[in-house]
């Protein structure tokens, strides 16, 4: 096997990591488990791991050109942006008009500050739980310019680690359009991703990196576990409680499930979440939700840690199938007009 196709394995094996711990950290919020040792160790590391790996498929060639760039990665990031709030504002829709509750999603929208945020896709909008898209297309956009045009190394590393460094210590309670905040803080880690493809750190001493890792992850997740309830760590709110501590826990937690994944080279099942992580980070809100309101409408007990795998496994599932029903959808319909 080349090394070409063996990054690309290890590559959607991390994704399909990364995006059942997004599934099961968000079910902990939703279903009020009792889980905050979880969440915290969740919430530590699982976004920037996506940025990471991101990073290293980032490619910047000498014929590419900023508008060339940005009009592709706005259509692979804000065309399923609008199919997500779409599908989000219909399952509020149904739901508002089948439970006849209250909604928050609508009552945000009755007001001015709501529909301005909203518009501004910022983190206080209505689909702030898709704040990673918008974040995503401008970090990709500002780690472009830096890679395209700061032509001395140390130059561009120091614009891509201080401004995050910077923005993770300050902790801005700020609401920027397109989630501009989050996304300073995820080019740091789009270009660790990129150093890392590019010096091939991940296929060397992997083992003993694997050791390290995990150790460090270990040791500073267990400082967090004493700290968790002073802290607060909201990555899309730019609000990390202990710098030192997030910094750790994300490159080492990071950087574990990555160099686990290129020893472990093939997993059919973590390989689809990965090609599909996408679409299933899209969907999951909405099954989520179903998901809850139908254990409600059953009286059955979500509190335990059984009913989160369960319903995490079940929410993987059905978003996965929606997938790839989807993308075969979109193949056929692109290729009518192709």
């Amino acid at each position: 096997m080349d090394n070409k196709t063996e990054r690309k394995h290890y590559i959607d094996i991390a994704r399909g990591v990364a995006i059942i711990l997004v599934v099961m950290g968000h079910a902990v919020n939703e279903y009020s488990l009792n889980s905050e040792p979880l969440e915290k160790i969740i919430y530590s590391f699982h976004m920037p791991l996506f940025f990471i790996i991101s990073g290293l498929v980032f490619r910047v060639k000498d014929g590419d050109t900023f508008p060339a760039f940005l009009k592709k990665r706005s259509k692979g990031l804000m065309l399923p942006y609008l199919l997500f709030a779409a599908l989000i504002t219909l399952a509020n829709i149904a739901q508002s008009v089948i439970l006849k509750a209250p909604s928050a999603f609508f009552d945000l929208l009755k007001t001015k500050s709501g529909i301005i945020y909203t518009l501004l896709l910022t983190n206080h909008g209505a689909f702030s739980n898709l704040w990673f898209l918008p974040s995503m297309l401008v970090a990709q956009a500002l780690l472009f310019i830096v890679l395209k045009y700061v032509k001395n190394k140390y130059a561009a590393a120091a614009l891509c680690f201080l401004p995050s460094i910077a923005v993770i210590f300050i902790s801005p309670k700020i609401s920027l359009p397109l989630c501009f905040e989050s996304a300073v803080v995820s080019v740091m880690y789009l270009y660790a991703g990129v150093l890392a493809n590019k010096t091939k750190f991940v296929e060397k001493s992997k083992y003993a990196k694997l050791i390290i890792f995990a150790v460090i992850f270990a040791l500073y997740s267990a400082i967090y576990l004493t700290k968790m309830y002073e802290l607060r760590l909201s990555y899309y709110e730019v609000q990390f409680g202990s710098p030192l501590l997030f910094l750790a826990t994300s490159f080492s937690g990071s950087m574990l499930v990555i160099e686990l994944s290129y020893i472990i080279k093939h997993c059919k099942i973590l390989e689809l979440l990965g090609r599909y992580s996408l679409y299933i980070f899209g969907f999951h809100y909405i099954i989520q939700n179903a998901l809850r309101i139908a254990l409600d409408f059953l009286n059955i007990n979500i509190g335990d840690i059984l009913t989160l795998i369960i319903t995490t496994v079940l929410n993987l599932l059905i978003c996965t199938a929606l997938a790839v029903v989807w993308v075969k959808i979109k193949n056929k319909m692109r290729s009518k007009n192709d």
